[in-house]
C-alpha cells in the first residue's frame, strides 16, 4: 500500500512547474514495496533514494 502512495506523491511532485526540484526518498529497510516503486525514478537524475539496512553486527 504505502509504495502506491509513494509512486502518487513522486508523480504529483514531478508535476510542478517549479523547474529546480529534488527529491530525496530514504526507506528505511521497508519490509513493502517502496524501494521497488521509488527505484525506476532515480534515472531522471534529480532524484536520490537512500536505502538503510539496519542488519545487527557484532564488532
Amino acid at each position: 500500500m504505502r509504495g502506491r502512495s509513494l509512486e502518487r506523491a513522486i508523480e504529483s511532485l514531478l508535476s510542478l512547474a517549479y523547474p529546480n526540484k529534488e527529491m530525496i526518498i530514504v526507506d528505511d529497510d521497508s519490509s513493502d514495496d517502496t524501494y521497488l516503486k521509488a527505484k525506476p525514478y532515480v534515472t531522471r537524475g534529480d532524484i536520490i533514494l537512500v536505502r538503510k539496512n539496519h542488519t545487527a553486527t557484532k564488532l
